[in-house]
């Protein structure tokens, strides 16, 4: 099936109003992230950027050295499973993207939308 240039225009025209809409929808997500538990908890939004910090107060009742790097540690893994959720969630939008547009999800790598001989 041959497609003419209105017919590729159209089509790249609707996949950048779908980015757009994608783009849209990933800067109002958010996400909480937590590590030890749900001791440390943080919310961040699509941008990746830390809306809020939530402790719980047990990890506030020492002050050694060594408790303070233990917050620290968990403060970090709670950022970064926050924002693996975003790029989850950014992956899934993309895909339902490529689907909708009929593009294959990996075509080098034959996808479930490409088929094989």
């Amino acid at each position: 099936m041959e497609l003419n240039m209105n017919e590729i225009m159209e089509q790249a025209k609707k996949m950048q109003e779908k980015m757009q809409e994608i783009q849209n929808s990933l800067v109002n997500l958010k996400v909480v992230g937590e590590a030890g538990n749900g001791l440390v908890r943080v919310i961040l939004n699509g941008r990746h950027e830390a809306l809020k910090v939530f402790l719980d107060s047990s990890l506030l009742s020492k002050s050694d050295a060594e408790h303070k790097q233990y917050v620290e540690e968990l403060i970090a893994a709670a950022i970064n499973h926050a924002s693996d959720q975003i790029e989850g969630a950014s992956q899934e939008h993309l895909k339902g993207l490529a689907s909708s547009l009929n593009i294959p999800e990996n075509p080098l790598m034959g996808g479930p939308n490409t088929t094989s001989n």
